[in-house]
């Protein structure tokens, strides 16, 4: 008899996020935001969701987690994601053909799940890189 596939930490988790960057460009949609592109790989890293909002791009990293951890997602921003973000938002802006002197914000959005997988937190982090 087959065994039935076991799902590892790494889909989980890849699921997870998977979940968190839809329901944040949703969210974001509703809130007036007009998405452009998602999860855009560019060599030194990806950005989850570029955006909108009134006459300034808008560069999302979405973090989610399950309410059982320790921590919170905006927690899992490490100087050296922040670093890699603002090099891939450099290399969206040349990958597109935009004027680099193009206002823009770096936003985080984080997202709790409670117990039964429903969204208790949803929060944007704004500015958190700006030029």
């Amino acid at each position: 008899m087959p065994r039935a596939a076991s799902a590892t930490w790494s889909d989980i988790t890849r699921s997870l996020g998977a979940f968190g960057e839809t329901f944040a460009a949703h969210a974001l949609e509703k809130r007036g935001y007009r998405i452009l592109d998602r999860n855009v790989r560019l060599p030194s890293g990806e950005i989850d969701i570029v955006a909108r909002e009134q006459n300034q791009l808008v560069f999302v990293e979405v973090k989610t987690r399950r309410g059982n951890t320790f921590a919170l997602p905006e927690d899992a921003i490490s100087d050296e994601r922040m670093s890699h973000l603002e090099a891939a938002v450099d290399e969206y802006f040349d990958a597109r053909g935009l004027a680099t002197g193009e206002p823009y914000r770096i936003e985080i959005v984080a997202i709790e799940l409670d117990r039964s997988g429903r969204v208790s937190r949803f929060e944007i982090i704004g500015d958190v890189g700006l030029r």
